[in-house]
Formats: C-alpha cells, sequence, structure tokens
C-alpha cells in the first residue's frame, strides 16, 4: 500500500493566484486534503497536518474513499512531498487506536 502527500499547484483565473491543495491519499484514494491561496506551505508542516488528521478520521475503509486521478488535466501540476510504502495493517491499527481511545473516553465519563 502506497502513501503518498502531495502539493497540486494550479492557477485561479477568477481571483489571479495560485492555489495549492494538499492530499494524503493511500493507494491512490484521497483520504484528505486542504487548501492554501497565494503560498505554498513548508513540506514538513504540510506532512505533520495531514499525518495528524489520519488519527482523526472515522471512517477507515478505502473502498468508501474516490480516486484521485487529477495528474492528467492540464494546467495542474504535482510535487510528491512525501511517499512511502507502508503495510496494509495500518487502516486495522488505527481502527484498534479508536476503538481503545473511545472505550477509554466512556470509562472516563
Amino acid at each position: 500500500m502506497k502513501l503518498q502527500i502531495a502539493e497540486y499547484k494550479s492557477f485561479d483565473q477568477v481571483n489571479m493566484c495560485d492555489r495549492y491543495r494538499y492530499t494524503l491519499e493511500l493507494d491512490g484514494r484521497l483520504m484528505l486534503q486542504f487548501e492554501s491561496m497565494n503560498v505554498s506551505l513548508p513540506d514538513d508542516y504540510v506532512t505533520k497536518k495531514l499525518m495528524s488528521s489520519l488519527r482523526l478520521l472515522t471512517d477507515l475503509d478505502l473502498e468508501h474513499y474516490r480516486r484521485f486521478n487529477i495528474d492528467k488535466i492540464p494546467g495542474i501540476s504535482k510535487k510528491v512531498i512525501f511517499e512511502q510504502e507502508v503495510s496494509d495493517h495500518i487502516l486495522k491499527d488505527l481502527k484498534i487506536q479508536k476503538r481503545i481511545e473511545d472505550l477509554k473516553k466512556d470509562f472516563d465519563e
């Protein structure tokens, strides 16, 4: 399974500025994203923000996320910030961690 964090840059003709979209993709499926206008954010900030947000996802079933294939659209450039092969068990581990946290909350209340 391939984990990839990428920066997509396009020109917004209405506002006359560059738009940057940062995505976290697992096996080509779009899991998380956020945008920035006019400013390219530092790679370490983007990586930290998206990886920490991955733990907050409630639905961890890959089939519920759409494939993100924007590479073929002209005018959009892609820069891969981070890419790594991860185990197929990463989502199972996140689900287990989520259940444990939910159980801890139930006992704390």
